[in-house]
């Protein structure tokens, strides 16, 4: 219920064209209302309400603009009004003006009286052109609403609403200034691995950005930002290609390291714990089991939430390394590679690189230099030579 006395009472609704079933319709999306204390606006939405539920969303009441041209600013009520995507078109008498929806900032204003002296009588809105017509006794005006949305961008990122922002950037600088704050922000909230994927895109210095998050200490989000950064670089730029990959290469398998690290020492114990436990303690009562341990049928805890936290990660950086490597495995230098797999300790990612690259023989010595010969047969008899056979 709007408080106050009754004012005009006109109604406008904005329908955006869409597609329902496959056919091309417009949907009433938004409406505005003059009322005695200003217009009452807000959005529409079908479909998702229960019976007897409101449509209208984000509603909100924005008082009449003042008449810029009288002393004292006096209120003076519109007679009609249109609405366009963003703004609030509202007749006079002898003026029309537009509101923001956004920003509820007076927008545009053009007064007539000063011109003709005529008296405005009506507002009407061209559903099919866009247009809007302005008439009084003597004229018709047709008002041309063009890049009514130029600095929408701004007001959404004013809200923070970074997404609806970059939508509606016009050029790339304006997108790297929304992308630029959306870092900034995620940055200074903690969420530094969409900040790094945020940083990755905009126009900031590889290296300012590298030495921000290498103060972090976190390779996740080091990770984050070069596989990012990695993405914005053309096929041609074969040297900084390399350069990163061969970076990532070292951040994988240093990740892969800890991980490992982790799992040893939650294994390590978890043994320490079951064998403290001697044929008394087996004897009584099983004990309740702390929050989030699985508890088998004789009372024992099974594997703990951590290990498999664990082990998950563990699966899914190998996925990432091993897509990394054979996505970009031309711009990789196979000693580097084989350098940094033997140097941290990786057998597993040695031998998935010399199999990508078919490097069959490395992989045919390796089994081979660890005596299990039936694989080293295996490999051979997939990929091998006759003459293999014989060295």
């Amino acid at each position: 219920e709007i408080p106050g006395m009754p004012g005009p009472g006109a109604l406008a609704v904005y329908h955006c064209e869409t597609r329902l079933n496959g056919k091309s319709a417009a949907v009433a999306t938004d409406f505005a209302w003059l009322t005695s204390m200003g217009v009452f606006f807000g959005k529409l939405t079908f479909g998702a309400q229960e019976a007897g539920d409101s449509v209208v969303e984000n509603a909100s009441l924005l008082p009449y603009p003042s008449a810029s041209d009288v002393d004292g600013a006096v209120v003076e009520q519109p007679s009609s009004l249109a609405l366009t995507e963003f703004h609030i078109m509202l007749q006079y008498s002898d003026r029309v003006c537009a509101l923001n929806m956004l920003s509820s900032k007076l927008a545009f204003e053009q007064s007539l009286s000063g011109h003709t002296g005529e008296q405005l009588q009506g507002l009407l809105v061209d559903e099919s052109k866009r247009t809007c017509w302005l008439f009084s006794p003597a004229n018709i005006y047709e008002l041309v609403v063009t890049d009514e949305d130029r600095d929408v961008w701004e007001i959404y990122l004013q809200r923070r609403q970074f997404n609806s922002a970059l939508q509606r950037c016009y050029n790339d600088a304006q997108r790297d200034v929304v992308l630029r704050a959306q870092a900034e922000y995620y940055f200074s909230t903690g969420d530094y691995v969409h900040s790094a994927e945020c940083f990755a895109q905009t126009s900031v210095s590889f290296e300012e950005a590298v030495l921000r998050f290498i103060a972090l200490k976190d390779n996740r989000v080091l990770k984050s930002y070069i596989v990012s950064k990695l993405r914005t670089l053309r096929r041609q730029d074969r040297t900084q290609i390399a350069l990163l990959v061969t970076w990532l290469l070292e951040i994988y398998l240093s990740m892969l390291g800890a991980v490992d690290a982790k799992i040893a020492a939650l294994t390590t114990s978890a043994t320490s714990n079951d064998s403290g436990v001697n044929d008394a303690d087996l004897e009584q009562a099983p004990r309740k089991q702390p929050a989030g341990v699985l508890a088998t049928a004789n009372g024992r805890a099974s594997s703990s939430p951590p290990e498999v936290t664990s082990e998950q990660e563990k699966l899914e950086l190998q996925k990432e390394l091993y897509s990394l490597v054979e996505e970009f495995k031309s711009y990789v230098d196979p000693s580097t590679a084989y350098q940094l797999a033997e140097s941290h300790g990786r057998r597993d990612f040695w031998l998935h690189y010399a199999s990508l690259r078919g490097d069959y023989e490395r992989v045919v010595e390796y089994w081979m230099e660890k005596e299990d010969y039936i694989r080293a047969i295996e490999v051979l008899g997939h990929y091998g030579t006759p003459e293999a056979f014989y060295r």
